[in-house]
């Protein structure tokens, strides 16, 4: 088995930044053989993403919820929340409304992202319990204008990286906090375990709201 040299980024924000000015033009995501996207234009769009974020309120250490299937527009979200220092959230587009809203008063969500076609059921669910949430179809941000990026965040390690559900199998769902010092831990340990390299492609089946297809 090869030695695997230990990750030298600090947050998974890094690391993207490090793999888009190393290999800017290699393959990074693949997604139903439809979408794909390479490691420099996935970078370039996150800023762009984190502009329209900016523009829609979100503010650093405030939760935003992607309510989305796999897709780049996921990926792209995923990584300008990070980047712009607010926590994602991945939620099952596939809950009922009453179910998904339960899970953003949960987390005091500021921003929901969903489909166009997920909109008027969770607007019809979503009551004054919830202050200042704001839900954006993802099919509307296509259409807005990207500013100015703000300044990356200065993120530290053990800052949020993304808020995983629990299962719920033994109670009501919580919200677990993952530190980017944590999943950088986690992915190296897979890295050294699967014997990963760097002309190797990875497949998978899993949707991204899924703790398990997210890493």
């Amino acid at each position: 088995m090869n030695r695997v040299e230990p990750m030298p980024s600090s947050t998974i924000v890094e690391s993207l930044v490090a793999r888009a000015d190393a290999t800017p033009h290699a393959l990074a995501y693949v997604v139903d053989d439809t979408e794909t996207i390479t490691y420099g234009r996935l970078w370039e769009e996150v800023r762009q993403t984190v502009a329209i974020l900016t523009g829609q309120g979100l503010k650093r250490g405030q939760c935003c919820a992607l309510a989305l299937p796999t897709s780049l527009d996921f990926i792209r979200l995923l990584y300008a929340i990070q980047t712009l220092g607010a926590i994602p959230v991945a939620l099952n587009p596939g809950l009922p409304a009453t179910l998904i809203l339960r899970r953003l008063q949960r987390i005091e969500c500021h921003l929901v992202i969903v489909r166009h076609d997920m909109l008027a059921d969770l607007e019809t669910a979503v009551s004054s319990d919830i202050d200042g949430l704001r839900i954006v179809p993802v099919e509307d941000m296509h259409r807005m204008q990207a500013g100015s990026a703000p300044p990356l965040a200065d993120i530290e390690p053990d800052e949020i990286a993304y808020l995983q559900f629990t299962s719920g199998t033994t109670g009501e769902p919580r919200a677990a906090m993952i530190s980017h010092r944590s999943l950088l831990a986690s992915l190296h340990a897979a890295l050294i375990r699967l014997d990963v390299r760097p002309t190797d492609v990875f497949v998978s089946w899993v949707p991204l709201y899924h703790d398990l297809g997210l890493v």
